[in-house]
């Protein structure tokens, strides 16, 4: 059991009942037209995954843009906190530490310690802006309430009442609308504009120079095009990744097919599942994942050619570091969910018919069977990228 579904768990069936009440006893706060000299703080949450939290940076730096100002605090958990801590547009980091256990009462007990923990934090300031950018959470919601904002920015997703805690509310689900773009129109509601939809993610000289050495002990050769592979994903996520099989399969053909090499990244939990595929594949490839951190892992990523993967946060990160992404994305809508900008792929069999095509509803909700894509499918995109390379 991780930490993330049993904070799911406690959000879902006390959350839920808790934000009803309070929401019924507590009179609607009214919306207020704040100008730019009379917001000093402003709160920002977003617990999520990296690959979401690499998502809402155009929208919190458009914000800090807007106030440049303000006192900026941002509410995040030990999962995200080392990707927001690269970015300048903060002045506090707070974090909520979930505990990964596998006793389920223990995790629940050290889950529940930190959140109130956090709650008490929060208490200390009085905030005149918070955005709550995570969209289906109750805790965010009440965390934004008690805040001592009156401005309070949330996304409404139709139940759980989340939204009765704040004043602005913008709908969550909309088809074919890509998240990042939800981000930006949580913002509008309090009068920020902006055309700058761009990614970024900071690699340092020292990470590059990293990334150098990787690739001159790997012994891979300049002339070989260099293609890296993410197989893995959240755990909690299972459903997302592609068969090792098929990876296995398209790396033996793409390495006969074209002039490449192959370098397979991840997390030290993935290191096997790496081996496995590489070996499945009768192929050389290089095995790093465990090996570096995540800003280390972005380096190498700019150094190749294209990044096939599956719907993860090493897909969102490639995108940010505008290396040409195909990627793999099971049961979601890729408009929705799929890496972000122009030069990109996204694959999948599935439809709207399953319950995770627009928002992950429920983790064990039934889905309707979706094969996976093809791997000759797969093929024809890395073959449409590497002609996009060639022609260059």
């Amino acid at each position: 059991m991780r930490a993330f579904p049993v904070i799911k768990k406690i959000d879902k069936t006390i959350g839920s009942s808790f934000v009803l009440l309070l929401s019924r006893i507590t009179k609607k706060s009214p919306r207020k037209h704040l100008g730019k000299k009379d917001v000093k703080n402003i709160l920002i949450i977003k617990f999520g995954n990296i690959g979401d939290a690499v998502l809402t940076i155009p929208a919190i730096r458009a914000t800090r843009k807007h106030f440049p100002k303000a006192r900026m605090v941002m509410v995040t958990s030990n999962r995200t906190k080392g990707l927001y801590k690269q970015y300048h547009y903060f002045n506090k980091i707070i974090t909520i530490d979930l505990v990964e256990n596998k006793n389920l009462v223990k995790s629940a007990v050290n889950t529940s310690v930190n959140m109130i923990k956090l709650i008490l934090e929060v208490k200390k300031h009085k905030f005149d802006i918070a955005i709550d950018f995570e969209s289906y959470s109750t805790f965010s919601a009440f965390l934004a309430f008690i805040s001592g904002a009156d401005t309070r920015i949330g996304a409404d997703i139709g139940y759980n009442h989340r939204k009765d805690l704040f004043t602005h509310t913008t709908p969550y689900f909309q088809d074919n609308r890509h998240e990042l773009d939800l981000y930006i129109d949580l913002i509008s509601l309090i009068g920020i504009k902006t055309k700058n939809k761009k990614l970024e993610f900071n690699i340092s000289k020292k990470d590059r120079q990293y990334a150098d050495q990787i690739l001159k002990k790997n012994g891979f050769s300049k002339k070989r095009k260099l293609i890296a592979v993410h197989a893995g994903g959240n755990p909690d996520w299972m459903i997302k990744r592609w068969p090792k099989e098929n990876f296995a399969k398209l790396i033996e053909r793409i390495s006969i097919k074209h002039s490449v090499n192959f370098i397979l990244i991840g997390s030290s939990d993935e290191c096997s599942l790496n081996s496995r595929i590489i070996k499945l594949s009768k192929k050389n490839a290089a095995n790093i994942a465990g090996k570096n951190t995540l800003n280390q892992m972005a380096a190498l990523i700019t150094k190749c050619n294209l990044f096939i993967c599956n719907d993860s946060a090493p897909m969102h990160i490639s995108a940010a570091v505008k290396t040409p992404v195909i990627a793999l994305m099971g049961y979601v809508n890729p408009k929705r969910w799929g890496p972000y900008g122009k030069g990109h792929t996204a694959l999948t069999n599935a439809s709207p018919d399953n319950p995770h095509w627009n928002g992950y509803m429920d983790i064990n909700a039934e889905l309707k069977q979706t094969p996976p894509v093809a791997v000759k499918d797969v093929i024809k995109a890395v073959d449409k990228q590497i002609a996009v390379l060639d022609n260059r």
